[in-house]
């Protein structure tokens, strides 16, 4: 196992940035069981499969990391995954609302 960032989350996978010394780590396998904490919106990370899709490095050697979701083995893991990070991306919308109104 190695830790990462979430950089973006969606439906169909997330873009995770992996440092360096990790790096090597994503090359080891074709697929990952990843643990994506959603903060206080899901009491417990949400556990799914996944698979590299794509990789790019920077300067910094840092890795930013395409994983594509892999639901073939539970197809219906699936739609609690879906419907979980909608309802983490519709508490993070009212949030920000919410922000939006207090500064005015």
């Amino acid at each position: 196992s190695f830790p990462a960032t979430l950089m973006n989350l969606g439906g169909g996978g997330v873009g995770l940035l992996v440092e360096p010394e990790h790096v090597a780590e994503l090359n080891r396998h074709k697929l990952y069981w990843i643990r994506i904490n959603l903060g206080p919106d899901l009491a417990a990370p949400l556990g799914v499969v996944a698979r590299l899709a794509h990789t790019h490095l920077d300067t910094a050697m840092r890795a930013y990391a395409g994983m594509a979701f892999d639901f073939s083995a539970d197809r219906q893991h699936e739609q609690f995954v879906v419907n979980q990070i909608l309802r983490y991306v519709a508490n993070l919308q009212r949030e920000q609302l919410r922000r939006q109104a207090d500064a005015v």
